[in-house]
């Protein structure tokens, strides 16, 4: 089954593609090695570690509060990453280790800071290779000189057990070593590793958008948005869940295009099983593009930086005026703003209150169903059958939707800004034809015209006068997919 689902999501992928797969850790293991033989070892972009919940107070055992994401590509070397990469040149990353094909080369940096951001708990003692322990800024005792790691002594743990951690020796510090941590370009150690993002903030928006506690837990649209911001695409991309679920994919997709602007589109695929998708994911989409009853606080993220003491002691004046600015332009569409800094980030958020309605975020909505064509043994009637059925799935492929006319034998689309147009002729050629053809003439913009044809050829003779156009035949292309398909699920029965 998921084999399956994986070479069909691998031919659908872009060559600059990225496939994300959320899993819990009973299935990692499997999917880990079910992905290296699909995608190649060498195209594992990354596992993504997200903390979903808080610990049980009544667990028995030790309770699992971690899911995880698996990052693919189909080129890794073709993909290009967002994070690591702010404020860096390329070529500081020159270092290379054995995590090289997975994590990408890396520079050096200090564990330890000394400065503002003063935190007791992270000053405490790690052991070097001689059994030294050294204490940040190579003291050899406990001493508040203002001095403390940047990690936490789990998180060091981890890096040290990871590779992430490096500790070197050194004729500048009394302890006579200095830690360091590795900044890969491919893996950020900090945003591989989300704990700020809980699956309670889904249920809680869910039951906020439809007035019940539908379901427990459900991904929450800001981990969906802060995964495709890893990855540095135009903001016209398509993005396929074919596991749709609620549809929180859709949801962030259509935030993170009122959010700059961007032309993303979206594709949700569902059994819609226990009827999910008619009950929620469509009309929570639907909700979402044209606004919903709500009485609250609403929380649009108007600005986020990553934050470095470099930055605070080389720029403090120019991040403070720009936030000014920031807040300047947004005051008046909010009822406060709220500025805070956590996990090395500068956010700046706009709160607003609202008691009516929350506004809808803008977007359009298609909603289909797939469903079978009627069997028969004469196969030119299967054709003429599949060809009155296939009118959906060309307005998808073709991008294509707003119905200009409709007849018996003939449909012609418009595109939303009435810039190309996409005209299905659906029978054998009678009299309807010639109207067919007089209505296209005077479409003067681009035209896609999928054509019925038995033999899959078309006199273009036929279509003399017409300009402007690329011809089809329709529905041979159809049936050689579909043949595909059966082929592909006989191989796995």
């Amino acid at each position: 089954f998921m084999e399956k689902r994986l070479k069909l999501a691998k031919e659908l992928l872009h060559e600059k593609g990225v496939l994300f797969i959320s899993i819990d850790d009973v299935e990692y293991a499997n999917l880990k090695l079910l992905c290296d033989k699909i995608f190649q070892y060498e195209n594992f972009i990354t596992p993504i570690i997200w903390q979903s919940k808080t610990g049980s107070s009544d667990s028995k055992t030790i309770d699992t509060t971690t899911e995880y994401t698996l990052v693919y590509a189909k080129q890794k070397e073709l993909v290009e990453f967002s994070f690591n990469t702010e404020g860096h040149q390329l070529k500081r990353y020159r270092n290379r280790d054995e995590y090289y094909h997975r994590r990408g080369p890396f520079y050096f940096d200090t564990l330890d800071r000394g400065g503002l951001s003063y935190s007791d708990s992270l000053n405490y003692p790690i052991e070097c290779p001689d059994g030294t322990l050294s204490y940040p800024n190579g003291r050899l005792e406990y001493i508040n000189d203002g001095w403390n790691w940047k990690w936490s002594k789990n998180k060091v743990s981890w890096g040290i057990e990871n590779g992430f951690i490096e500790i070197k020796k050194t004729t500048e510090k009394v302890s006579g070593w200095t830690v360091y941590y590795k900044n890969y370009l491919f893996v950020n150690n900090e945003d591989n590793l989300i704990t700020n993002i809980k699956t309670g903030e889904g249920a809680k928006l869910i039951k906020e958008m439809f007035g019940a506690q539908i379901f427990k837990y459900t991904k929450p649209v800001s981990y969906i948005k802060k995964l495709l911001s890893l990855i540095d695409v135009k903001n016209d991309i398509s993005i396929l869940d074919y596991f749709a679920g609620t549809g929180t994919t859709g949801h962030a997709v259509l935030e993170m295009n009122k959010e700059d602007g961007g032309k993303r589109k979206f594709i949700l695929c569902t059994n819609n099983e226990n009827n999910i998708c008619e009950e929620v994911t469509y009309p929570r989409i639907n909700k979402v593009i044209n606004g919903y009853k709500y009485e609250g606080k609403t929380k649009t993220n108007l600005f986020e930086k990553k934050i470095t003491w470099t930055d605070f002691s080389k720029k403090a004046n120019e991040i403070k005026e720009e936030i000014e600015e920031i807040i300047e332009e947004h005051k008046d569409n909010f009822d406060k703003i709220e500025k805070k800094i956590e996990e090395g980030k500068i956010n700046i958020v706009g709160i607003k209150d609202i008691k009516d309605k929350k506004e809808g975020l803008g977007g359009n909505l298609q909603y289909f169903k797939t469903g079978f064509v009627k069997k028969t043994k004469n196969r030119d009637q299967l054709k003429v059958n599949l060809t009155h059925q296939c009118t959906e799935m060309l307005c998808v492929k073709e991008n294509i939707f707003n119905e200009e006319k409709a007849e018996e034998d003939y449909k012609i689309f418009s595109s939303n800004k009435k810039d190309k147009f996409l005209c299905i002729y659906y029978n054998f050629i009678d009299e309807s034809f010639e109207q067919f053809i007089k209505e296209i003439k005077q479409i003067k913009e681009e035209k896609v015209i999928y054509m019925f044809s038995l033999d899959n050829t078309i006199d273009k003779d036929f279509f003399k006068g017409v300009k402007n156009y690329r011809i089809e035949p329709i529905p041979q292309n159809i049936l050689d997919i579909y043949k595909q398909l059966v082929k592909m699920n006989k191989k796995k029965l």
